[in-house]
């Protein structure tokens, strides 16, 4: 396998900017707010099942892998109270909503269904952003494709 150098760059950052999208009741997406940071949905962790016996050659520990679960993604992101982003995401606390990632200047897209874990405002500054933090629960498999 050859070995391939990555130079990371503030280009890079700026190409690469995460736009969240949940699916409204017409089966379009709509865009949830702007995005500051939100870690792509890719991730996942797998847990250990012992599978120790007394038969367990040399008195050492088995283990065998658990299923891959997918990861929570906690995304800080500003809104505005009368989007219809905010709206849905609201609607569908604490149920299974369908999401969308696109990535400026890439025809990459992730879709996938999550649930809404929480939003939470944080303090609004005389003059500053709305911001707050919205955490999902990714459920299934994470789907990628490209933009139409």
């Amino acid at each position: 396998m050859a070995f391939t150098e990555y130079t990371h760059t503030a280009q890079t950052e700026l190409e690469n900017r995460p736009l969240l999208k949940i699916k409204n009741g017409s089966g379009q997406y709509i865009p949830v707010g702007d995005i500051y940071s939100m870690p792509p949905p890719i991730g996942f962790q797998t847990t250990l099942i012992e599978m120790t016996h007394l038969a367990t050659p040399g008195g050492s520990r088995e283990y065998k892998a658990a299923r891959p679960e997918p990861v929570q993604l906690s995304i800080t992101l500003g809104y505005s109270l009368e989007s219809e982003g905010l709206q849905l995401i609201r609607e569908s606390k604490g149920q299974v909503a369908d999401f969308e990632v696109s990535y400026s200047g890439s025809t990459l897209v992730h879709t996938f269904q999550a649930v809404v874990m929480s939003f939470t405002p944080s303090d609004i500054a005389v003059g500053g952003r709305w911001e707050g933090t919205l955490v999902l629960q990714i459920t299934g498999e994470v789907q990628e494709g490209t933009a139409s």
